[in-house]
């Protein structure tokens, strides 16, 4: 491996086989995508179609109109088990792939059932997880190991941190108590454990595993929010009340009353026995108001590669989750952000981003990418400058209304203003190598050299030519008879090599004294002697 800067993502080739697939680009390039999936491409060129046809989960060959290749001609080549097999990704959906195997999941319904599947973050990697349980990443940055905390809810409804890698959770107890409940689970069905949705608790307290312990028939006695005593087959645990016959019962009545955790009416055992308290709601009607405005919270900001192909600038995305609480819920139409240097979101320098989004549903994460730029440089779209404080602020939208402002705290996000944090990242820009070829036709030898590649630092904010620190060039010739090295050629002025005919992909890779590297590569295409290396062309008669 050639080395570079940044966090390992992958400590054995199998770790590339099971949590990546290689994917088309905007830009029509391939390259390597986080998750499970297929492999659409393997060099750029497969990028450069527009359609292919692909095997579905219902073991059918159908056209998919975006540039990849494809796995079938004909339904023949489908067939499921055999030839394709299901499982689940991270994103929650039923993804297809090649190879026999098991079918895991025939609809996207049966991914997100956190009672099926759930997310965990295991050896950096964001994976799928059997059994029931609340997402702990959502995607691959959310298991970097570089995060040292993040909030959980736990068997006792408190929102707490807890060291290592994964995402943020809730923002408070109070989520935890309207937004999960507690059940038996695990193999021998003897762990209590915490799952999504408001519900009664199978188990709770210190010692919430005795609850569970040798209940194997995976049911319970439940009290209803009208006072019927039902059985539960959620889980084993906790009976609340003593003849599950789904008739009226008068230890329902006197021991539980009814209460909204969220958009959902839940009946709540008394804090004293025998004393009455106040039903809160009869059905979920009574805890849902059909027009409560959009929500964004958990507010990050994640660092993109720095090697993007724009001279002098590095990538900053701003990420954040939508949450509508109407019902039924409500897409999100579009989104503002706004970046500044003054809490106030007042002075000249405000960079505003709008984006529509078309319909993103409720949960889901959106980002905004801002370029970010040494102070004088400039480039064309949003951007910030290194080494500056800023504030940030975004509003999401949906067709029934806005919700408030919500100010970047450091944490999950608050919509109070003067709770505001501000942001810095110090720094400078990466490599940008550039370098041309001349190639003689005749002879094979082709000469590389430096394009005036541009290196900054916090002395040349603005850059400075590469070779001038004499260094940290790599070039590579793409000759499969050579044998493999680190590098080909380390001379920062430019180098030289013989082909024989044939078509090489080549490659500069330059590093800054900061150990930054980035690479740029250009192909070389050599015809057989005899013939032209322009392109082919003939005379049409235009008779």
């Amino acid at each position: 491996m050639k080395p570079e800067p940044g966090v390992s993502n992958c400590t054995t080739n199998e770790d590339c086989e099971n949590y990546t697939h290689n994917d088309c680009n905007d830009q029509n390039q391939c390259e390597v995508a986080p998750g499970i999936g297929r492999d659409r491409c393997f060099v750029d060129a497969n990028c450069l179609n527009t359609q292919y046809n692909a095997c579905t989960i219902f073991g059918t060959c159908m056209p998919v109109y975006r540039p990849g290749i494809g796995d079938c001609a004909s339904a023949s080549e489908c067939l499921i088990g055999v030839d394709i097999h299901t499982d689940c990704s991270t994103e929650k959906q039923c993804v297809v792939l090649d190879g026999p195997g098991d079918i895991v999941c025939q609809d996207n319904a049966f991914c997100q059932n956190n009672f099926i599947v759930h997310n965990e973050c295991i050896d950096g990697q964001c994976v799928v997880v059997d059994g029931p349980g609340i997402d702990l990443c959502q995607q691959p940055c959310d298991c970097n190991p570089l995060i040292d905390s993040h909030t959980t809810c736990t068997v006792q409804k408190f929102c707490q941190s807890v060291p290592g890698p994964g995402f943020n959770i809730c923002p408070d107890s109070s989520w935890c108590r309207a937004n999960t409940h507690n059940i038996c689970s695990g193999v021998d069905g003897n762990t209590c454990t915490v799952v999504p949705g408001a519900g009664s608790d199978a188990c709770y307290g210190d010692t919430p595993d005795d609850f569970c312990i040798d209940d194997m028939d995976n049911q319970r006695a439940v009290c209803t929010i009208d006072d019927r005593c039902e059985y539960s087959y959620e889980s084993g645990g906790i009976n609340e009340c003593l003849t599950p016959n789904g008739l009226y019962s008068q230890n329902c009545a006197d021991n539980y009353h009814n209460e909204c955790l969220g958009e959902t009416c839940v009946p709540i055992k008394n804090s004293v026995p025998g004393v009455d308290e106040q039903n809160e709601c009869l059905d979920d009607a009574f805890c849902i108001s059909q027009d409560n405005p959009p929500e964004a919270s958990q507010l990050q900001i994640l660092q993109y590669d720095y090697c993007i192909g724009v001279p002098g600038a590095r990538m900053l995305s701003f990420a954040w989750q939508y949450k509508d609480n109407d019902v039924p819920l409500e897409p999100e139409t579009y989104f503002v952000l706004e970046i500044d240097t003054n809490s106030g979101f007042d002075s000249s320098d405000k960079v505003t981003y709008l984006q529509n989004v078309n319909g993103l549903l409720s949960g889901s994460i959106n980002q905004a990418q801002i370029y970010m730029v040494s102070p004088g440089g400039s480039v064309k779209g949003d951007y910030i400058y290194y080494g500056v404080n800023y504030y940030w602020r975004v509003m999401v939208f949906n067709a029934k209304g806005n919700s408030d402002w919500t100010y970047y705290d450091g944490s999950v996000g608050t919509i109070i203003q003067n709770d505001a944090q501000t942001f810095v990242y110090n720094g400078h820009s990466a490599p940008w190598p550039a370098y041309t070829i001349d190639l003689d036709p005749a002879t094979g030898e082709a000469t590389f050299a430096d394009n005036n590649s541009k290196c900054y630092d916090g002395a040349n904010p603005l850059g400075y030519f590469c070779r001038e620190n004499k260094g940290g060039y790599s070039w590579w010739y793409g000759d499969p008879n050579l044998p493999p090295a680190s590098a080909d050629d380390t001379d920062y002025l430019g180098t030289s090599h013989t082909y024989t005919s044939g078509t090489y992909q080549t490659w500069l890779r330059v590093c800054d004294p900061d150990g930054m590297c980035c690479s740029v590569s250009k192909d070389v295409i050599l015809r057989e002697p005899g013939t032209s290396n322009l392109p082919d062309w003939k005379e049409i008669s235009p008779f």
